[in-house]
């Protein structure tokens, strides 16, 4: 039995990351493919029997519940087995970051395959994957949303979660991003809740990575911020303040006559000329 369907996605509309194929088969004994290359993200998903995947001079035994990635241009080819031959989904993708997300969700380079413990739900998003086989504008959009779906439950099987040595740099790259967007009426746990680890453990990451505490850290871009607003803007004081999350606008003069040695007045009045230069009458 195969149900397969060979899709594109208008790569125009996301040329991030597109769809370029998925499907499912239960195969023939000893069926396969290869060698030889393919010009896309490929990752083939193993839900009973087993096969095999050759990439080099590697060959690996892919047995269920197991998957692997073959990379655009890497000479490979893969077959079911002769007597448990497997039933398999597939799903491929290319664009301008799709190396990038490739890496996100822990493979590529040696790491190659996989295992997951999630085969119903992947098999789920491919079957509403075939469902849209229309080209159809909103179609595109449903197919986008369904490859992200697919790498995500990925991501989430700890199998292929980020090495435990780069865990640190992980959390700390998220927690950074999270600070960058939600700055102004951030809380310290919101923050762990965020990047999903307790807020002892965010405390040590910071200082391990970056030699501060999560709130040192919040305070200093928020203080940066500040210093941007008050040399390019006309604001009041007050309306920094709350811009860079303090309501009551003492506390906030505190804060930065701690950072720059002077108020948020003085720092105004020194830097007129940068006001006026963006503010021009």
């Amino acid at each position: 039995m195969q149900n397969m369907v060979l899709l594109h996605s208008d790569d125009s509309l996301f040329n991030d990351i597109h769809l370029c194929t998925c499907g499912r088969q239960k195969a023939q004994p000893l069926s396969g493919w290869g060698p030889a290359v393919k010009s896309y993200y490929f990752i083939l998903f193993n839900i009973q029997g087993k096969g095999t995947y050759t990439v080099g001079k590697q060959t690996y035994t892919i047995e269920e519940n197991q998957g692997f990635l073959l990379e655009p241009g890497q000479k490979a080819q893969y077959q079911a087995d002769e007597k448990e031959p497997w039933n398999c989904l597939w799903i491929g993708f290319d664009g301008r970051r799709a190396q990038e997300y490739v890496k996100e969700i822990g493979l590529g380079g040696q790491r190659l395959v996989f295992q997951n413990r999630y085969p119903e739900e992947l098999s789920r998003i491919i079957d509403r994957m075939l469902e849209q086989n229309q080209s159809e504008r909103e179609n595109d959009f449903f197919l986008q949303g369904f490859l992200f779906h697919f790498l995500a439950v990925l991501v989430k099987d700890l199998s292929i979660a980020p090495e435990k040595e780069k865990q640190g740099n992980y959390y700390v790259a998220k927690a950074l991003e999270y600070i960058r967007a939600h700055y102004e009426n951030l809380k310290i746990q919101e923050l762990a809740d965020y990047v999903n680890v307790n807020r002892g453990y965010l405390y040590s990451l910071f200082m391990m990575e970056l030699g501060v505490s999560p709130k040192e850290y919040l305070t200093t871009f928020r203080m940066t911020r500040a210093a941007e607003l008050l040399r390019s803007t006309s604001y009041a004081i007050a309306t920094i303040a709350a811009s860079c999350g303090y309501q009551d606008p003492a506390l906030f003069s505190k804060a930065f006559h701690k950072a720059y040695g002077m108020s948020p007045t003085t720092y105004k009045k020194t830097h007129r000329e940068d006001v006026e230069k963006y503010n021009p009458a």
